[in-house]
């Protein structure tokens, strides 16, 4: 169905290193996750969300149904709004360390529990069929839905930046459907694929960690690096094995047996990069036998440790 979901031009124009600009689509914003919301309700039923904030920014757009939003404003109510894990920072909402879920619930507010929570503004939204909504980051929200709905969402890293030189020439003027973007946390919907057929949501953002290797590897030479010195960073950055590390840097090195900066850009590269940070090696049909590691902060931790090697 990505071909089906439109992507509004003014999403784009977002910062990207070079390496990782579309050679047809230069201006185009690096995605950060996509999914499709679908539920089906009678009457005056509905479904709902639990209150939360997302740590990027996110964009919803209603095909079909009818939508409700309550946002508080995070900052100003973060002192009456209880959080399962206090990851907001009030000093800094920026540096937040991730999302977080609230423990009201939203149909049933529990004053005697939460007193604090009767402090509480928010504004009202109604979204319907043909509307979009701009979610921003780190906002509270929580959200009805009614009816027959159906609604396509789609995240950006809450520290995208506006890219003047990508839109100078040739800026985007028309919507792009979402197939044609690539998506760091894409639905891996073919088998091997890291976590196999589950949804992704809430994962690290590896983008750092491949642009950190490509920068080592163009400091080793424009050919590319050999699978000896590949395994050496892998070792001293991953928990993945000899063959797998042998299997992967096979399926993204070039004909010439070397790995250059532009192929960790390629699909096989993406694949590579989601490995790590889910910390999976194969998928069940690979029938490997390794150990594997479902800490889904792993990723964190190899960050810094490829900031130490590199």
């Amino acid at each position: 169905m990505s071909e089906d979901v439109l992507v509004p031009p003014f999403i784009h124009c977002g910062h990207r290193e070079p390496l990782a600009r579309s050679e047809a689509h230069p201006w185009m914003t690096q995605m950060y996750e996509a999914n499709l919301w679908m539920s089906h309700n009678h009457g005056d039923n509905f479904s709902k969300s639990v209150l939360h904030y997302d740590q990027n920014h996110g964009f919803m757009c209603v095909y079909s149904g009818v939508k409700e939003w309550i946002f508080i404003d995070t900052l100003k109510h973060i002192e009456d709004v209880p959080l399962w894990e206090n990851n907001f920072d009030r000093r800094n909402p920026s540096n937040s360390r991730a999302s977080d879920d609230s423990l009201i619930d939203g149909e049933y507010v529990d004053l005697l529990k939460y007193p604090r929570f009767k402090n509480v503004s928010f504004s009202v939204v109604k979204q319907k069929a043909g509307d979009c909504l701009w979610i921003p980051a780190k906002y509270l929200h929580y959200v009805r839905s009614w009816g027959r709905n159906i609604g396509a969402s789609w995240m950006v890293q809450d520290k995208e930046t506006f890219d003047e030189e990508v839109c100078r020439s040739n800026p985007p003027v028309e919507h792009l459907p979402l197939a044609k973007h690539d998506i760091l946390w894409d639905f891996p919907g073919v088998q091997g694929e890291p976590e196999y057929n589950q949804i992704k949501m809430g994962f690290p953002n590896w983008s750092p960690m491949r642009r950190q290797l490509a920068q080592f590897i163009q400091r080793e030479g424009d050919a590319g690096i050999s699978i000896s010195h590949f395994e050496r960073w892998a070792q001293s950055v991953t928990r993945l094995s000899p063959t797998v590390t042998h299997k992967l840097f096979a399926e993204m090195a070039g004909p010439d047996g070397l790995l250059s900066a532009r192929e960790l850009y390629s699909t096989a590269g993406g694949k590579f990069f989601r490995r790590i940070v889910t910390g999976q090696e194969f998928g069940d049909d690979d029938h490997d036998d390794d150990e594997q590691n479902d800490d889904h902060d792993e990723g964190d931790e190899q960050q810094h440790e490829l900031d130490r090697e590199l």
